[in-house]
């Protein structure tokens, strides 16, 4: 009798291991890109770096040759017309600057009125698409950059909202009311 509830155990966990080895279950897949997380690059006050890109704020003529030096082959400027005109008087011509360094330089106006829209974002990811070298992002401190980075990978990326502020908050992304209330909000599309 033994030898037969024996037998019949044996015959149980032979079938139910058999069965659980059928049964796969398969971690839900994320449709959102990877994403780098950017970093402060050191040395350099306003400056991020996440894979082929790096964002910050205005770029003196030295950082400028830095990033030549690192690789970098494409501009992308998100001041405004006024404030280009003004720096320009004032300092150097950064598109003739990126010129002599084989960079290629790109203007997209973002600040003020102008500029704060879904054709701007689609703009910037088709430069992205058809610059695929290593890029340098740039406003006048780097806060427009983080904002226009968290809407390109919210739209073009799938990254969750939440995730892609995470990633421009490593940056100079902010969200003021947060600060006044003193916790991180959660966020969600409508």
């Amino acid at each position: 009798m033994r030898r037969f509830l024996l037998c019949i155990l044996v015959s149980a966990a032979a079938i139910l291991l058999s069965n659980l080895s059928c049964v796969v279950r398969e971690e839900p897949r994320s449709t959102a890109a990877k994403i780098d997380t950017p970093y402060a690059v050191e040395g350099h006050k306003d400056l991020f770096r996440a894979g082929r890109f790096f964002y910050g704020g205005q770029p003196d003529e030295e950082l400028l040759d830095w990033l030549a030096d690192e690789g970098v082959k494409v501009i992308i400027n998100m001041r405004t017309v006024d404030e280009m005109e003004k720096f320009t008087k004032e300092n150097f011509s950064e598109d003739s600057l990126a010129a002599v360094l084989g960079m290629t330089y790109l203007h997209f106006p973002v600040g003020g009125k102008a500029g704060y829209s879904p054709q701007v974002v689609d703009t910037f990811a088709q430069a992205l698409e058809e610059f695929p070298d290593t890029t340098f992002i740039h406003c006048r401190s780097g806060g427009r950059v983080s904002y226009l980075w968290v809407a390109y990978l919210v739209a073009y990326k799938d990254v969750p909202i939440n995730q892609a502020i995470d990633n421009g908050k490593k940056m100079k992304f902010k969200f003021l009311l947060e600060d006044l209330l003193g916790y991180q909000l959660i966020y969600r599309r409508k």
